[in-house]
This record gives C-alpha cells, sequence and structure tokens, in this order.
C-alpha cells in the first residue's frame, strides 16, 4: 500500500507518496501564493489554485502555469470527507476513510476499485485535517494526486497503488 508523508519545510507544506519503490510523487503547497510543485515521473509542473465562490458551494479551481484552468473540486455536502475532482475532461471521486486506520482512496467508476488506496498514520491524519482546515492543503494534496492519476504513465502504475 502506498503511504502519504507530511511536513513542513520554509512556510511550505510538503506531501509525498510512497510506494515500495521510493517516492513516486512528490507535493509542494506554498500557501502564500496559492502554488503547487509537483515533480512526478521525471517530471516537473506548477499550478495555481483558485477559490471560487458561488450562491451555493466554494470551488477550488486549479491552473497550470499559464493560467488555463484544467480542473476543479467540488466536495459532497451530505458527506463529509467525500466529493469529485475533475480533470480536463475526467471525473475523480475521493473518499478518506478512517476506520479501522486512516486512509485516502481515490477512485473512478467504484469504490471497491480504487485508482489509489493510501495509509496516514495517526500524526500525519491529525497533521493534514488541521491544514485541510487551516490553509486548504489536504484539497490541494488531493488535486495533485488526481493529476498524477490523470497521467498516463500513472494509469499503467495504478494497480500498484490499490494493493
Amino acid at each position: 500500500m502506498a503511504q502519504i508523508y507530511v511536513h513542513s519545510h520554509h512556510g511550505n507544506e510538503v506531501f509525498e507518496l510512497q510506494n515500495g519503490n521510493g517516492t513516486e510523487v512528490s507535493i509542494v503547497y506554498n500557501p502564500a501564493l496559492a502554488t503547487l510543485r509537483v515533480t512526478s515521473h521525471d517530471e516537473q509542473r506548477m499550478f495555481i489554485v483558485e477559490e471560487e465562490e458561488s450562491l451555493l458551494q466554494k470551488k477550488l479551481i486549479l491552473k497550470n502555469e499559464y493560467g488555463v484552468k484544467i480542473g476543479q473540486m467540488g466536495n459532497e455536502k451530505w458527506h463529509i470527507g467525500r466529493g469529485h475532482i475533475d480533470i480536463e475532461q475526467e471525473r475523480f471521486f475521493y473518499k478518506w476513510q478512517k476506520s479501522p486506520a486512516t486512509e485516502l482512496i481515490i477512485y473512478q467508476d467504484s469504490l471497491s476499485n480504487p485508482l489509489l488506496r493510501s495509509a496516514l498514520n495517526a500524526d500525519q491524519a491529525s497533521s493534514l485535517e488541521q491544514l485541510h482546515r487551516r490553509s486548504g492543503a489536504g484539497q490541494c494534496l488531493l488535486m495533485a494526486l488526481c493529476w498524477h492519476l490523470f497521467l498516463p504513465v500513472s494509469r499503467e502504475h495504478s494497480l500498484s497503488h490499490a494493493v
């Protein structure tokens, strides 16, 4: 099973998705600039994160380094810890599961067939929940992971994540 490691470095929130072979994706969120730097499969990208408010809900918008919208995130009002993320023309669903252990599940068609299932230890889970409430870092983590899963090279390896 993949593991997400969380730590802070010079005011940035750093997330690393690691599997048995080492770090697969590294995500650095800068809350002051509202940017994400993602390193995945020898590819580095920078994204801009913006919040868009409507009458009914807030949306988090993901833009590439040129300011072009490539994705957005919506939360389910009736289910805490669940929602969807659209990257390009594909929709991903996520679920934070807290029992028996805290883990993040990202899937497309069925929860029983996840693209990513990643564990968090208790300290990381509580710090991620605090980050999620404080700065939206947890939401940025989800959007960056979905972008990573959207890459064709990640599709080839998605079975290794969902063990």
